[in-house]
């Protein structure tokens, strides 16, 4: 495990926990957080990624985004395989870049999209057929954690996988705005997305919010229904 900050340190206790997975160790830059998670898990503690080369068949990658790059990169190159926390890159040519390796070793590259597998959404899936249009507004109180990304990257990425996923179709057009409150990068943003099958999805993200929260909405006028789902934002 790559990464035992804020997440990581929860990734690294599943994995603990799995009869069938040997944690070979945690990762971390902070000494005494590496310390703690490593005696409490009863695994190894390592300073840099790169010792864990030549002693596990998969890592999972939980660090800052700017350097999900370099790091992912060094494990696909030994065709080790890679399981990296959303968002993949910081840029489109970084996130093909790890593709391309990936497909050329063979080895499995998986990002961390956990929404689409949220019970809420994974029930709207079963029900829904050529939606028409969808909502998704996502917000959480501001924190320093993920700061180094704007908030599209950070928070409004997991409800563009699920429309995207929902609409069945890839996009035509986009049009988007957003602002910077607190940070340097974008803290609040809202999109309209229109599929190619004329879906059309808004989508709002906001990382300055009172309060941790995700709602989302599909209408569908094959059955002239409106179904909405309210969860409380987990991470």
């Amino acid at each position: 495990m790559i990464g035992v900050g804020y997440l990581g340190q929860f990734h690294a206790e599943k994995y603990a926990r799995m009869p069938d997975v040997d944690l070979v160790g945690v990762v971390d830059v902070e000494s005494a957080r590496l310390a703690q998670v490593a005696n409490k898990l009863g695994t190894r503690a390592f300073r840099e990624p790169a010792e864990l080369l030549g002693k596990v068949d998969a890592v999972n990658i939980a660090v800052p985004t700017i350097l999900h790059h370099q790091v992912a990169r060094q494990f696909l190159a030994e065709r080790i395989h890679v399981l990296l926390e959303k968002p993949m890159t910081v840029t489109l040519a970084q996130a093909d870049d790890l593709i391309g390796l990936a497909v050329r070793n063979g080895v499995v590259l998986q990002i961390g999209h956990i929404e689409r597998f949220n019970p809420a959404v994974t029930a709207v899936k079963e029900r829904i057929q050529s939606p028409r249009y969808m909502t998704a507004e996502r917000a959480a109180p501001f924190t320093v954690r993920c700061t180094d990304v704007n908030v599209v990257l950070d928070l409004m990425i997991h409800d563009l996988d699920i429309v995207a996923d929902l609409a069945g179709s890839d996009p035509q057009e986009v049009s988007a705005a957003g602002a910077s409150v607190i940070t340097k990068e974008i803290d609040v943003a809202a999109a309209r997305i229109v599929f190619r099958n004329g879906c059309i999805a808004d989508v709002t993200a906001s990382r300055i919010s009172d309060e941790k929260s995700a709602f989302s909405a599909c209408s569908m006028v094959s059955t002239c229904m409106f179904l909405i789902i309210r969860h409380r934002k987990q991470s």
